[in-house]
């Protein structure tokens, strides 16, 4: 799973935001035991996330990282996505050319890296059968 977004007040914006509080629900991405427990329902092991902003790695980390947290604890975590993985692209303002084609080169390797571990994993869930 690859979602891709600019980082606005520290987080994704409001409409991804709406998104995912309409996906990523009780009986949709996990279920709720009768203990309290949450069991993941996705069938996805791993996320990466790829974000564009302004602000530095360390005005994020002053803040407590909101974008991976929001990523990780919030929306994937419960849904059973173990594996999530950040790119922040920042400052976007003033990046050179250079270094905008190496945040795509990262990005193109981080989403094979994905895709692989993807593969990988259905492989051995076919072979299981």
């Amino acid at each position: 799973m690859a979602v891709v977004h600019p980082v606005w007040f520290f987080g994704p914006p409001a409409v991804l935001k709406g998104w995912v509080e309409r996906v990523v629900r009780e009986g949709v991405a996990f279920e709720v035991g009768p203990d309290g427990r949450v069991a993941g329902r996705l069938r996805a092991r791993a996320a990466l996330v790829v974000t564009t902003g302004n602000a530095g790695v360390r005005t994020e980390e002053a803040l407590g990282d909101p974008v991976t947290r929001f990523w990780r604890d919030v929306a994937f975590g419960p849904a059973g996505v173990t594996d999530v993985r950040r790119l922040a692209f920042a400052p976007v303002r003033g990046s050179s050319a250079e270094e905008r084609a190496s945040w795509l080169a990262a990005a193109e390797r981080e989403t094979a890296t994905l895709v692989e571990a993807a593969r990988a994993y259905l492989g051995s869930r076919r072979a299981e059968r």
